[in-house]
């Protein structure tokens, strides 16, 4: 009777997980797309816009030419279809993103349900947890981006490297499975730098797992070549964005760089407190990242003593991977962002990858009896994932508006680094790109840019809104000016779509957008929204300048004029 109330529970508990796992899928999705955004940032104006530009000159140099340290071939097919053929806004990436994203959880679900044995419970209940560990708003940047392809990218041909060598094994040394392992390794060095690591990992689980030497020779020839190749005409870090090597950066501070590493492995510890700068959260972040360095020993030594008899050695070799990232990360990015840089959301991926590895290594090759350790550890980090997943459906709003408000600055050809700073470290370098871009009209310099208005050049104005210009004044661009101020729709009770700013004449003279917070407004006006402000930027034109607010497609109602005489 007890036995029976037990595996009740223990089913429910599947059911629950499972439930967890489909409302981690469903959330990140939602918050794809509810924070959205067209606008390109930081090494994405290099990659993505600045790539494009560059392999309309010469397809085949630049295809291959280092970004930083990367070489993100495979990524730029992406990058380029997305800008000729899809508009430029990260659409097609995107997509491409999360179909990768969800190929990896496939093949985790593949590898596990081939080695797992127990009852429909534990499988719901580890289905729930490797779509909750794949899908997490932890990784957020990762999702958010459509620049982020190489980080899934790497990480599913790395595992489906691994899982074919895997297979070689299990048929009879087979040279197409090992052919796959070679091809999928190729795969991850055309990824990212850190795919470098594959095909080297792959001839030492070919090792492990006894294959051949010849299988075991052809890998490693393979790989050593790719390093080669690799490094051909890139004696350092190309890209303004130049760092010294890893092992350098190491040997010059070896203390730091293994607190970063641990910190890397650690990350998703951060992205639960949901702000890297605690650091009150940085030595539990360590310790993770430090349990993560000894699960991944441990794996290690099971596979030289058991060797053949180990199942799953794919999911301790995403570990190995991980450890491995987070090594090279440490040498190569310590300088540029310190600590803080190791709990960035970007670099979680591979940590939750490690993670959830490690756990379903130890349970595939655990007794039925002794398996209780690693689903309470899973579950534990999925209360966690948990935590952090509401974040999903709450868009950043702040880091939004300052986006927008720079690409705003650059669309009306705007070159102000006080506005366009935000979206590159080096602003000299992102206007150049922009000048480029907004000649030819790519990207967010396009028409129909979600976020962004594209007004007539006579827009006609239908009666008045409530609202003001606030000030006018020059930008560090010779003959534009930056405007600001609020605006209510009173009629529709709502805020308006935009502004548009036009001379005497009633011509077009530049743009803005809403979203900065006016709690003047909304309790002198008494309306629940807070966000009427408004900044845009404008051409400078002699005598008075009107500011428009659109209020639907085509209608606009005058808020306020200004003289260019009241610049400051």
């Amino acid at each position: 009777m007890l036995l029976h109330r037990l595996r009740g529970l223990a089913l429910i508990a599947g059911w629950v997980s499972l439930a967890f796992g489909l409302y981690v899928v469903i959330t990140t999705c939602a918050g794809i797309v509810l924070n959205y955004s067209p606008v390109p940032f930081g090494d994405q104006w290099d990659g993505y816009l600045g790539k494009y530009l560059q392999l309309r000159l010469d397809f085949w140099d630049a295809l291959w030419a280092p970004l930083n340290e990367h070489r993100q071939v495979l990524a730029r097919l992406v990058f380029f279809s997305d800008v000729r053929w899809f508009g430029g806004i990260d659409l097609l990436s995107i997509s491409v993103n999360l179909a990768l994203c969800s190929l990896l959880v496939a093949l985790i679900l593949l590898i596990l349900y081939q080695n797992l044995e127990g009852n429909a419970a534990i499988r719901l209940f580890l289905t729930g947890a490797v779509a909750a560990f794949g899908l997490s708003w932890i990784q957020w940047e990762n999702f958010r981006r459509g620049f982020q392809i190489p980080v899934f990218a790497v990480c599913l041909f790395a595992l489906l490297s691994f899982h074919a060598m895997v297979l070689c094994k299990q048929r009879r040394h087979s040279l197409a499975w090992l052919g796959v392992s070679i091809a999928s390794g190729l795969g991850a060095v055309l990824s990212m730098a850190n795919g470098l690591l594959i095909l080297p990992l792959a001839s030492l689980l070919a090792v492990l797992l006894r294959l051949p030497w010849r299988h075991v020779l052809v890998t490693a020839a393979i790989g050593a070549a790719a390093w080669l190749a690799y490094f051909h005409h890139a004696p350092g870090a190309q890209g303004p964005l130049s760092q010294e090597s890893p092992l350098s950066s190491a040997l010059r501070d070896p203390r730091h760089s293994l607190e970063f590493a641990l910190l890397y492995l650690g990350s998703p510890v951060a992205g639960v407190a949901g702000d890297i700068t605690k650091t009150a959260w940085w030595p539990l972040a360590a310790v993770c990242g430090l349990l993560t360095v000894l699960g991944t020993l441990a794996g290690l030594a099971a596979m030289l003593v058991r060797g053949e008899q180990v199942r799953a050695p794919q999911f301790w070799m995403m570990a190995v991977t991980a450890c491995g990232s987070a090594a090279i990360t440490a040498g190569g990015r310590l300088s540029i962002g310190g600590l803080p840089g190791a709990l960035i959301s970007r670099y979680t991926t591979q940590a939750l990858l490690a993670w959830i590895g490690l756990l379903l290594f130890l349970l595939v090759n655990s007794p039925r009896t002794r398996r209780a350790l690693p689903l309470l550890l899973c579950g534990l980090a999925m209360i966690g994932i948990g935590v952090a997943q509401s974040d999903a459906l709450r868009p950043n709003r702040t880091v939004d508006l300052i986006e927008r408000t720079a690409a705003l600055a650059l669309r009306n050809a705007v070159y102000d680094e006080r506005y366009v700073a935000p979206l590159y470290p080096i602003p000299a370098h992102l206007i150049d790109i922009a000048r480029q871009a907004r000649r030819q009209g790519i990207g967010m310099f396009g028409r129909g840019v979600p976020g962004f208005d594209d007004p007539p050049p006579r827009p006609q104005g239908d009666g008045t809104c409530p609202g003001h210009v606030d000030a006018l004044r020059p930008t560090a661009t010779p003959g534009k000016l930056v405007l600001e101020g609020w605006a209510w729709d009173a009629a529709r009770r709502n805020l308006p779509k935009g502004i548009v700013v036009v001379d005497g004449a009633g011509r077009t003279l530049g743009t803005g957008i809403f979203g900065r917070s006016r709690q003047d407004v909304q309790a002198a006006l008494r309306i629940g929204e807070r966000r009427t402000g408004w900044i845009a930027f404008a051409d400078a034109a002699p005598g008075p300048i009107r500011v428009l607010a659109e209020t639907a497609p085509g209608r606009y109602c005058a808020i306020g004029e200004a003289s260019a005489g009241l610049a400051r």
